[in-house]
């Protein structure tokens, strides 16, 4: 009988909860922006394919900030409640309350932009570097190691059509130039220069094969950002070997 009543209980109190929670978005404009931005994050880090511990990082500040709004709200309306006319202290009260509020979102907003930004600005970056002569198609490229160094290459072409290198290529002949070696390699990160998804040639397909596991991520992306996530083995699942 106890059991029952303490979920009751239980249910109750989660329905005042919500119910506060409700209150909140449909009385404060604020909340309003806050929960708006919150599912623009969560689709960008979709997209961007943000690892575990970005998501951890992102959810947290995310729950930060939508309980410091509701905090918030609800500083100013005990205020309200106990201050009928106007007094400069319950002012000052309210005020602090929100600039709270406004410190975290910004913390949040550059935490965010740190975690969503630099690869496909380094990516452009890099890009600019490549000497695509014939075909005017630049393509970037970053090979992540499992310390998180950075290894990056470009394509460099060749009027002959036939020696130049691809920025995979490249980018993994640095690798092994610096130091590394095939266990170091973790992701690979590939963008191109026009509107469509950048995916390795099926020569750099074997390669990647080669050097890297099976599980390792590709990170393809286009001009614009725009990313698309596959395995070694879903672009290369049938890779040459001794027999053939």
């Amino acid at each position: 009988m106890k059991k029952v009543l303490s979920i009751k209980r239980l249910r109750k109190s989660f329905g005042y909860a919500f119910k506060g929670i409700d209150d909140v978005i449909k009385h404060e404009p604020n909340m309003k922006i806050h929960v708006v931005v919150a599912i623009l994050v969560v689709i960008m880090a979709f997209i961007l394919k943000v690892s575990i511990i970005e998501w951890i990082i992102l959810v947290l500040l995310i729950g930060a900030v939508l309980a410091a709004e509701t905090i918030n709200t609800t500083i100013e309306n005990l205020v309200d409640m106990y201050t009928k006319e106007y007094d400069e202290k319950a002012k000052i009260v309210k005020d602090t309350a929100a600039g709270t509020v406004l410190i975290l979102a910004i913390t949040s907003a550059i935490i965010g932009l740190i975690i969503f930004i630099p690869k496909i600005i380094y990516l452009k970056l890099i890009m600019k570097n490549a000497y695509a002569n014939i075909s005017n198609y630049k393509v970037a490229c970053i090979i992540v190691m499992q310390n998180n160094q950075e290894v990056i290459g470009v394509n460099i072409e060749n009027k002959d059509g036939k020696s130049g290198m691809c920025a995979e290529q490249v980018a993994i002949a640095n690798a092994f130039s610096e130091g590394f070696s095939t266990k170091d390699f973790k992701e690979i990160h590939v963008m191109g220069s026009s509107k469509g998804i950048c995916m390795p040639c099926f020569m750099c397909r074997e390669l990647l094969h080669e050097y890297f596991l099976p599980d390792s991520k590709v990170f393809c992306y286009n001009n614009r950002g725009k990313c698309k996530e596959f395995k070694i083995s879903d672009i290369c699942p049938y890779p040459f070997n001794l027999e053939d």
